[in-house]
């Protein structure tokens, strides 16, 4: 069954060998709710997080690898290495079910391993499936997909947990544009505004690489009865750090 949902940022800023004490000053919240994120995850036991994030695929594509890692080191960090298992009966279920197309890669890309280097910090048992969205997919179809999702989760035996991974980013804009962009669209998801966002043009999704990735996860919690526990937003350098957590 669907326990929780979880939008987070990718923030490579934050990973041990590349942070300091003016980053953690500007993303205190951000900090602090992943810490949160994990904590939750522990506590709730959830077995799986089915994670979405944007990649250069051209079709909404499952990663079926078994097992996992990721370093950083593109980053200029050396000091964390990450790794993580599949659910692979639940992963191959998925990709039949939405006909998506499928890679098997046992290095996962940095905008999943990110993020669950932070949720996941407590609960190394969790497994995952990786689930990679075109940034140019329609919005409507991907939440059609993220439906189709739901009806085989709602009561699946294992504690499933949601993942939108993506930085709010629109990157043409001045400072001042970017914050009321950013707070424009979180308002419409804390509102659950889900179809004006479905109905979002082109230009609108070009420079933001959460939306693509929000649509599918919002299919998955259609009709779900759901509450937005907590969110936190702050923008640093430029880039909008938007996270939040479904409670069902």
């Amino acid at each position: 069954m669907i326990t929780n949902g979880f939008i987070s940022p990718i923030p490579s800023l934050l990973l041990p060998g590349i942070t300091d004490s003016e980053i953690k000053k500007n993303l205190l919240d951000t900090t602090s709710i992943l810490e949160n994120f994990s904590d939750i995850i522990y506590e709730s036991k959830i077995d799986v997080l089915i994670c979405f994030c944007v990649a250069s695929v051209s079709k909404v594509t499952c990663n079926l690898n078994q097992e996992y890692y990721s370093t950083f080191e593109d980053f200029g960090e050396f000091q964390t290495k990450f790794s993580v298992s599949s659910d692979m009966i639940l992963s191959k279920k998925i990709a039949s079910l939405i006909d998506a197309d499928f890679i098997t890669e046992d290095f996962l890309d940095y905008k999943m391993s990110i993020p669950l280097n932070f949720l996941l910090s407590k609960s190394k048992k969790t497994k995952i499936i990786p689930i990679y969205i075109p940034i140019n997919f329609k919005l409507k179809e991907l939440f059609i997909l993220g439906k189709k999702i739901k009806n085989l989760l709602l009561n699946y035996e294992k504690n499933i947990g949601i993942c939108c991974f993506g930085d709010i980013s629109f990157s043409k804009l001045n400072k001042i544009k970017k914050q009321e962009k950013d707070k424009e669209l979180i308002n419409l998801i804390e509102n659950k505004s889900i179809y004006k966002i479905l109905n979002f043009k082109k230009k609108e999704i070009k420079n933001s690489n959460l939306i693509p990735p929000f649509c599918i996860f919002s299919g998955v919690f259609d009709k779900i009865n759901y509450k937005i526990d907590e969110s936190s937003y702050e923008n640093y350098l430029g880039i909008g750090y938007f996270a939040c957590n479904y409670k069902i």
